[in-house]
């Protein structure tokens, strides 16, 4: 899961879902900014560069080579890299990667994984079915008339 340079005032919103994310099991990318802030909240990371700069490892190749499952970029108007954010959302839709960009939505996923225990840690054992709306209502309906 990568995220992208989150503004100040974000920074206590996010910090709980990528906690969540992490002692689940999670491998944890972040850019430059947000892996500095991520260091300071002593949350595993591992740093990629926006493709750009030219430093590796960076974002773009990790999307473009499938190393990454999810992209978590709090889009704002605000951004000082609002052209290299663009650039690395497109990349994942380009690239079938999904792609959250807001809070709130971050937050529930984390909560909803947490929740239904998926995860990659050792205390994490169900798999998450990848399913149309139409077939996850399927599912509940029948789970409760069974």
């Amino acid at each position: 899961i990568t995220s992208s340079p989150i503004q100040e005032k974000l920074r206590d919103d996010f910090k709980p879902t990528l906690d969540k994310l992490s002692k689940l099991g999670y491998e944890l990318y972040a850019t430059e900014e947000t892996s500095r802030f991520m260091d300071e909240a002593d949350i595993p990371n591992t740093l990629l560069h926006f493709g750009e700069s030219g430093l590796k490892p960076s974002i773009d190749d990790y999307l473009t080579d499938g190393k990454i499952e999810l992209v978590i970029m709090l889009s704002n108007q605000y951004s000082k890299r609002t052209i290299d954010n663009y650039a690395v959302r497109r990349l994942a839709v380009d690239y079938g990667v999904p792609l959250v960009t807001n809070l709130q939505v971050a937050a529930l996923f984390a909560e909803s994984v947490e929740a239904l225990g998926i995860g990659t840690s050792a205390t994490t054992t169900q798999a998450m079915d990848v399913l149309s709306m139409q077939e996850q209502y399927e599912k509940a309906i029948g789970s409760t008339s069974s």
